[in-house]
Parts: C-alpha cells; structure tokens; sequence
C-alpha cells in the first residue's frame, strides 16, 4: 500500500486513536509552516511525498503537527544525550530505504533520524505516512502512520522479509513466496519472504526468531545491503538506544548468512 491512499484491513502502522483538527482556540507551532514547505520540498527528491498535494500535507500537519514536533523535540534530546547526528527529515534516506524495498509494507518518510556519531553502528528512524480518502478534491478520514526502525549495513545480495503475519502482504510478495521454518511457532507469528530458502534459513537461527517472537510484532528486512528492523508506532525516545542495540544484534545474529560468498567474516 502506497502512503496517500486509503488503507485496507488491518494496518499495524495507522495510530489507534482517530486523529481529528486541533481544538479550537489552539495555537500552532509556528515551525509547522517551515515543515510543511520541507515535506513539499522532499517531494522533488521522493516518489512517496509526490502522491500528497499541498491541502493534504497541510491537513497531515494541521492534524498531526503538534505531535510529531512533540516527537521530533523527544527525539533530538535523545540524540543530544548521546551524542548522535540528528536530522528532522531526510528525504534522501526516504527515497533510498523506497528504492531498495526495505519500507514496502510500512510508512515511507524517515523523519526523527540519529545515528552513532562515529557513523559506525545502527541509524535509527522514525517513518510516517497517511492514509486517507479523497471527498472529490478533499482529503478527509486522515490518519498518521508510525513507526521506528533500526538501519544497519549488511552487505548480501539476497533479500528477505519477515512480516507479522496480520499485516498487509502485497508489497512483501516480491520478496518471494512464503517459506515455513522449523518453528511451528514461529510461523504462526510471522511470514518469511524470501527466493532462496536455504539462505533465509540461515539467517533465521534460533537465537534470531526468538528475538523476533519475544518483540512480536516486528518486521525484519535485508535488501540493498542493509537489515532494517521496523516495529509498529514509536519507540519511546528513551528506549532509542537500546532499539539501537537491539537491531545491530540482530545483524549479528544473522551473520552466518551475510556473505553470498560464505565467509560470516565479510
């Protein structure tokens, strides 16, 4: 499902809460105004923000803004404690993580975005999307789409996708068809996407899936030389270090099946 359109069945990603306009009297951010210049901005560098015309962008940040720049001043402390870069927006890292598949199935703009300063190690993002339905011109019924993922190299040409299995399948499915594991439970949990299954079952090790079950649900991808670890809504700001941590262990995990070559040392 593309971000911008009307999302069916069920959606780990849309927010539980209805969203609504802000309440009367309200004053807005006057950094909402600069944002959504930004996010129409990025349109011209990612296909995503090309489909949301300037009503509906207004519309996100009239609804939304006060959360997400609550969102973004949590996360840019944390950055700041931890000595991490940090962005706002990074449409570039929206458009590459698009290109390469790895945010398929998830909400497409990588907003909140720090890494070690070292460069070295995971980069942890916040995505977003809307989805929403058009009265003729209008957008109405818009809901935010949320949730945080850890980015680290992984240098392999194959591609996998691991998926809870109550979410939306199309966009995984070029991935390759659904294998089985060796875990009944497992598979109960999660879909595995994958062409070469002896390959996917060596990324998929016992220690692996059950760190996966024990942070069900999560969506765990490799493509374009790099593993993401997507989990639905927000991290808490004060948890991002250790989601941080969490995905470069399970690069780690995974190593045995990182080089096509078979070298676990590359």
């Amino acid at each position: 499902m593309a971000d911008g359109t009307a999302s069916g069945g069920d959606d780990l990603y849309v927010t539980p809460e209805p969203s609504g306009p802000p309440p009367q009297g309200a004053t807005a951010d006057p950094r909402t105004n600069r944002r959504i210049e930004a996010d129409l901005m990025a349109g011209t560098i990612m296909d995503p923000l090309d489909m949301l015309d300037r009503p509906t962008v207004q519309l996100l940040w009239a609804q939304e803004g006060q959360r997400l720049l609550a969102r973004e001043d949590s996360v840019r402390a944390v950055a700041a404690e931890h000595e991490w870069t940090f962005e706002p927006l990074d449409a570039r890292l929206s458009a590459h993580l698009v290109d390469t598949d790895i945010t398929a199935g998830c909400p497409r703009v990588a907003r909140h975005v720090c890494a070690r300063q070292t460069g070295v190690g995971a980069t942890v993002i916040d995505l977003t999307g809307v989805t929403f339905h058009r009265d003729g011109t209008v957008p109405v019924d818009l809901r935010l789409r949320a949730g945080t993922a850890g980015v680290v190299a992984f240098r392999s040409d194959h591609r996998l996708a691991v998926v809870p299995t109550r979410a939306q399948t199309s966009s995984w499915h070029r991935f390759g068809d659904g294998i089985a594991t060796e875990s009944a439970d497992f598979d109960a949990r999660y879909r595995v996407h994958a062409r070469d299954l002896g390959w996917a079952l060596i990324v998929l090790n016992p220690a692996l899936m059950q760190r996966l079950l024990e942070h069900w649900p999560m969506t765990l991808v490799i493509a374009g030389g790099q593993l993401a670890a997507i989990t639905p809504g927000w991290v808490p700001a004060g948890a991002l270090r250790d989601f941080q941590e969490f995905t470069e262990h399970l690069a780690l995990s995974a190593q045995g099946a990182k080089s096509d070559a078979g070298d676990p040392r590359a």
